[in-house]
């Protein structure tokens, strides 16, 4: 089993120093900046194979560690798989511990949360920060005391470790692509965004906005960041806005998450208007929307694959301890961004979407 989990983790390892190699431009990237990346990386995999750790770090397999995953908050279905990661992983490496923070959408308290995990010396810190911003100072004293901050999908500004990014401006390309197809190019649409501290970094709205006025001739009636992506706030602006726009003026909604998503339909519903047949489509790929999706209810979503998604964040954390490299001791003048896959789902592929979605074990 140790064989194996090996093999599984240097093949991703290996994988992601070189994409993390050419993201930082080359030798920045590396913590040996005069040897040429091919020898870093063939040096890595040989060390990581001999003793699971690499020069300064620890040793995956055998020393204790313990990593700080600080969400937006720690509700919501998105967590359940989250947390079925989080209890895969330490299967495998039952020296490693995960301890779970609950920010309960708050800055302020996710700013306290990083702060307890260098006093407490956690190996590293995973995170979803709410505002890109207003974490940059306390991710830099993280880096600075030798701890690794990696983010995902929500990012900061301030130059960390690692960055691992669901496609957010193409998949808004990508939706406003096939919703624009279905509408023949033409019709009023309106962009239920990501929250406004997040937008630098959430860009599925942005992507959405730009191909329909590159490609289309659609009109966007609307763009709301929803604040705390929460599916609550965008029923309560969606009905604001079918207020304002009378029956028949809005032909599309985008939302920058599924939650979203599922907002804007309740709103629609509620109102009576989900005979007027207007293109609701998400970002995700969550189990109310497939759902929703099958019944006819949503038009469609970009879904990623979330276990998958913090499988791999996890499996860099570890390369990043095991070599204990931060962007400080790298050199990183940038954060260094990996882009995850996604698929387009409608009705034609909805039910092959939820046979493999890791929301209906």
């Amino acid at each position: 089993m140790k064989s194996v989990k090996r093999i599984l983790t240097l093949a991703i390892v290996a994988l992601m120093m070189i994409a993390l190699q050419t993201a930082c431009g080359g030798d920045k990237a590396t913590t040996s900046p005069d040897s040429s990346a091919a020898d870093n990386t063939n040096a890595a995999i040989n060390d990581a194979a001999g003793a699971g750790k690499l020069r300064n770090g620890k040793d995956i397999y055998n020393d204790k560690i313990k990593i700080a995953w600080i969400p937006l908050a720690s509700a919501g279905q998105i967590n359940e798989v989250i947390n079925l990661v989080w209890e895969d992983v330490v299967r495998i490496y039952p020296n490693v511990k995960i301890d779970t923070f609950d920010p309960q959408y708050n800055t302020e308290t996710q700013i306290s949360m990083v702060n307890e995990a260098i006093t407490q010396k956690y190996d590293a810190i995973i995170m979803l920060p709410l505002d890109v911003a207003a974490l940059n100072n306390v991710i830099t004293e993280a880096e600075q005391a030798g701890i690794p901050v990696l983010t995902i999908d929500c990012g900061a500004t301030a130059v960390h470790t690692f960055h691992l990014q669901g496609t957010d401006y193409g998949s808004g390309q990508l939706a406003a692509e096939i919703v624009a197809g279905e509408l023949g190019g033409k019709g009023n649409y309106i962009v239920l965004d990501a929250p406004a501290a997040q937008k630098a970094i959430g860009r599925m709205g942005t992507g959405f906005i730009d191909f329909c006025e590159a490609y289309t001739d659609m009109v966007m009636l609307e763009d709301v960041s929803i604040e705390m992506w929460s599916q609550e706030n965008a029923r309560t602006t969606m009905t604001d806005l079918l207020n304002k726009y009378p029956t028949g003026e809005i032909q599309a909604v985008y939302c920058a998450s599924d939650d979203i998503a599922m907002g804007a339909y309740q709103a629609i519903e509620a109102a009576g208007r989900d005979k007027e047949g207007i293109i609701i489509y998400g970002n995700v790929g969550l189990a109310p929307v497939l759902q929703a999706i099958k019944e006819g209810k949503i038009y469609g979503t970009n879904y990623s694959d979330t276990y998958a998604h913090f499988y791999t964040a996890f499996h860099m954390a570890l390369y990043f301890i095991s070599t204990g490299t931060t962007s400080v001791t790298a050199g990183y003048d940038a954060t260094p961004v990996i882009y995850d896959t996604l698929i387009p789902v409608n009705s034609e592929n909805v039910d092959y979407i939820m046979a493999v979605s890791r929301y209906f074990r």
